[in-house]
């Protein structure tokens, strides 16, 4: 079942392969975004691009401290994350989603509590 991931108003990617594990989402992302670019869109890129690095640099023998996400505050947190199952069912997700594949790869997300 696919679900869409969504920035406000903005399309962000599809996901596919969705499974839950103890209240946190997993799936596989794929952007593609419908909009042009424009200054959020490249904020947005910006973030996926940096969760990738974030990811990969954790097995390096001095992983990052967290705290660099707070250079990304503007997009998380702010309750504008969201994502819509095949049933038109959109729920809000908690701070933000990890993009853990960058642009395609693997995505996991919780759900705000309502």
């Amino acid at each position: 079942m696919s679900h869409y991931l969504y920035f406000g108003q903005k399309y962000i990617g599809r996901v596919v392969e969705v499974f839950e594990h103890q209240g946190t989402f997993f799936g596989q992302f794929q952007f593609e975004t419908n909009r042009e670019m424009d200054g959020e869109t490249e904020r947005l890129l910006q973030f996926i691009d940096f969760c990738r690095g974030w990811f990969e640099s954790q097995t390096s023998s001095s992983p990052p401290c967290p705290s660099l996400f707070d250079s990304f505050a503007d997009l998380i947190g702010n309750g504008r994350w969201t994502i819509l199952d095949e049933s038109k069912k959109q729920d809000i997700i908690a701070d933000a989603p990890m993009f853990n594949g960058g642009r395609c790869g693997e995505l996991s997300w919780i759900l705000a509590t309502r």
